[in-house]
């Protein structure tokens, strides 16, 4: 039940699918605009094993 290709697990495919249509839902009803507090150029944290901002990513959203 836990493969790869067509017969993988469903719940994963199921989560997938979920994660896509909010993501689509706060995209299409949401802007998302950086906060001064954001540093650009993004400098990521060296001493995670996980790729992430040293001092988070800030938003602004506000409603369509």
């Amino acid at each position: 039940p836990f493969g790869e290709g067509p017969r993988n697990c469903i719940g994963k495919r199921f989560g997938e699918m979920q994660t896509g249509l909010v993501l689509a839902t706060l995209i299409k009803k949401f802007k998302f605009s950086t906060c001064p507090q954001t540093q650009i150029p993004v400098i990521f944290n060296k001493e995670t094993y996980f790729l992430g901002a040293g001092h988070g990513i800030h938003l602004r959203v506000e409603k369509i």
